[in-house]
């Protein structure tokens, strides 16, 4: 009986809201502007994530609240994090191999060591982001924030704000970046 109710329960929802304790203290998993079960993640993920484990490969996180969030070492490969915000995330050392970060801010996030080979980071906030030593091998950074200037007058109200770290971070002949962006000056090393 009390799993006929959990689940009349779940199925009524109209979004997830999880405060996962584990790996993720503190997480809000919610999107109050669409509220449908397309942006909710399953309850796989949801016991996954709970228990610690951080694999979290093709999960639906789209326009997710992550700010802060711990998710070094995690499996986010083919998981749709676009229009997440990610601001200040740990991503240390994170599988990101095709994720959808489309728009997503990740504003000062920690993206070292970061596996993003054949990410889509179009439109992607990555001021003040760190992605030294990144893999971004077929990576799509095209109109992605990567330095302050590329950011609109209005956005910057006098303040520095650092361009995002690249340097040490690896691509390749497929890497995309925004128009007038030099990747080697900013330290990026292409490889074959």
């Amino acid at each position: 009986m009390a799993n006929y109710i959990k689940s009349k329960v779940h199925k009524s929802l109209s979004f997830l809201l999880v405060v996962a304790v584990s790996g993720f203290s503190g997480v809000l998993f919610v999107n109050p502007l669409n509220p449908s079960p397309s942006y909710a993640f399953k309850e796989f993920d949801v016991n996954q994530a709970l228990k610690g484990k951080k694999d979290l490969s093709g999960a639906d996180l789209s326009k997710a609240d992550l700010i802060k969030t711990n998710l070094s070492g995690a499996r986010l490969s083919k998981t749709n994090l676009s229009g997440a915000d990610l601001s200040e995330a740990d991503l240390n050392e994170a599988d990101l191999n095709e994720a959808d970060l489309n728009k997503a801010r990740l504003r000062g996030a920690n993206l070292r060591r970061a596996n993003l080979r054949e990410a889509n980071l179009r439109g992607a906030d990555l001021i003040s982001a760190n992605l030294r030593e990144a893999d971004l091998r077929g990576a799509d950074l095209r109109g992605a924030n990567l330095r302050w200037e590329d950011l609109p007058e209005s956005l910057i109200m006098g303040k520095y704000l650092p361009s995002a770290d690249l340097r040490g971070a690896i691509a390749d002949s497929k890497t995309k970046f925004p128009d007038g962006f030099d990747a080697v000056g900013a330290g990026v090393r292409f490889i074959k």
